[in-house]
């Protein structure tokens, strides 16, 4: 007999039978799922079928699951998984690049004299070969943009955040549910509240910021591998996909986009201790959208070239900073002075993701430091550490005397 602790805090011993039943309908599930990945609350929703009313959702019965069918040898090894999920991935990849650029990065991949730095970087040359030849292949006949009325200006302008998209994330627990799905319809009600924001205050000048962690990546904890609806690459050719309509959306309304991206900690090609500076998902992102732009040839919407992990803009004479995150620590109140130190500039405000709740802090005389949230919102590592947050994005707005407003925008 086994037991686990439910979300009440009582002790909940278990059947041998519940276990079999579980660890079977578990694999069921991810035998079912593209990504390999079981639904909890699909998961009892099936136990409770079975006539099994004590199961739960929560991270000690999923420990416990996990536990018993290692115990009688049925838990995949990381290895393994990843195979399942690269192989079941595999017909999709081959449409989203092209079949022929698939079979050279095959080719390729079999040169065994090539040194492990050497390959890795042709890894990622093959990687942006492989999106420039898939948007070769896009029919820009069909990017028709409708005429839309002129749009007055009154002199203020609005910065849109993009944070922590994590597209390839996969998230399924009580409180929170995320996939590509969901995060474009979350990018379509953020979309939305833009066009509203930037009509009411006659806005037509707007300055997307990428605040970087696009995509999910596999291996920032040992746990990531399972929670990833796509593998790496198909990550990225999802994000370039999904930020270029989120850009056409509003580049639909009239307004005049001016779009730059930075990387984070999740963006990297090889782990943190391989990496090296320039190698991450967000250049090849940059590098998909830009080619859009170019050969679609549309003339409001402007890409920016940023630095690799930060870029700074004056808006109405104002100084804004942008970062990751991930290298600077909200208990520091000189961070604002910091930057400006660093470069040179005397900013006004640095905005950043990564801690995935949003926050706004005085740090000295007029300056900020803003926090946006993330699109993904809370997942199973957030909960595990207790900290836990609602999906949201942010916005400021910047009007012609050179003040400041900043927006959260709640998206779950």
């Amino acid at each position: 007999m086994r037991s686990y602790t439910n979300k009440q805090g009582e002790l909940v011993t278990v059947s041998e039978e519940h276990l079999q039943t579980s660890v079977q309908i578990k694999k069921e599930l991810q035998n079912a799922s593209p990504s390999r990945r079981a639904s909890w609350n699909q998961h009892k929703k099936m136990m409770e079928v079975e006539g099994f009313i004590d199961s739960d959702t929560n991270e000690s019965y999923r420990c416990l699951i996990k536990d018993y069918q290692k115990s009688i040898g049925e838990l995949p090894q990381v290895e393994k998984h990843a195979d399942m999920v690269a192989d079941s991935k595999l017909k999709s990849i081959k449409e989203l690049v092209g079949e022929i650029s698939y079979e050279k990065r095959e080719n390729q991949g079999y040169l065994k004299q090539i040194n492990k730095g050497k390959r890795e970087l042709i890894d990622f040359a093959l990687l942006v070969e492989e999106i420039a030849n898939a948007i070769g292949e896009y029919d820009f006949s069909k990017v028709q943009l409708e005429p839309y009325p002129y749009l007055q200006s009154n002199g203020k302008k609005m910065i849109v955040g993009l944070s922590d998209m994590h597209i390839g994330a996969l998230v399924d627990t009580d409180i929170n549910t995320y996939n590509y799905n969901v995060a474009i319809a979350r990018l379509s009600a953020y979309a939305s509240r833009i066009i509203t924001e930037a009509l009411n205050n006659g806005i037509t000048d707007l300055y997307i910021v990428n605040l970087g962690d696009v995509v999910e990546h596999a291996s920032m904890r040992f746990s990531q591998g399972f929670n990833a609806e796509y593998v790496f690459s198909e990550q990225i050719v999802r994000a370039s996909d999904v930020i270029i309509k989120f850009l056409m959306y509003l580049a639909k309304e009239g307004f005049n986009l001016t779009y730059a991206g930075i990387a984070g900690n999740h963006d990297r090609i090889t782990d943190k201790d391989k990496n090296i500076d320039s190698d991450h998902a967000v250049r090849v992102i940059n590098f998909a959208i830009r080619t859009f732009i170019e050969n679609a040839g549309i003339k409001n919407i402007k890409f920016e070239d940023a630095k690799d992990y930060s870029h700074s803009i004056e808006i109405n004479t104002r100084n804004f900073k942008f970062v990751h995150g991930d290298l600077d620590s909200l208990k520091d109140d000189n961070l604002v002075a910091k930057h400006a130190s660093m470069d040179g500039v005397d900013y006004d405000m640095v905005v950043m993701g990564h801690y995935h709740h949003f926050r706004e802090m005085e740090v000295g005389f007029d300056k900020r430091v803003v926090v946006f949230g993330s699109l993904k919102g809370a997942d199973d590592y957030g909960e595990r550490i207790r900290k836990i947050s609602v999906a949201s994005q942010g916005l400021i707005i910047v009007d012609e005397n050179g003040d400041i407003d900043v927006k959260r925008v709640k998206l779950s």
